[in-house]
């Protein structure tokens, strides 16, 4: 399977990336709070 790589023509954006999209807004606050906790606890 090596076709040629072409964007999808349409509106709507692929599910994959909405998936990824919000995969990657999970991890990021996660993080967040993971650092706001520590930052916390050492104050």
């Amino acid at each position: 399977m090596s076709g040629p790589h072409h964007p999808q023509e349409g509106g709507e954006a692929p599910r994959g990336a909405l998936v990824v999209v919000i995969t990657l807004v999970l991890s990021i606050l996660s993080l967040w709070m993971l650092a706001l906790g520590v930052l916390q606890g050492r104050a």
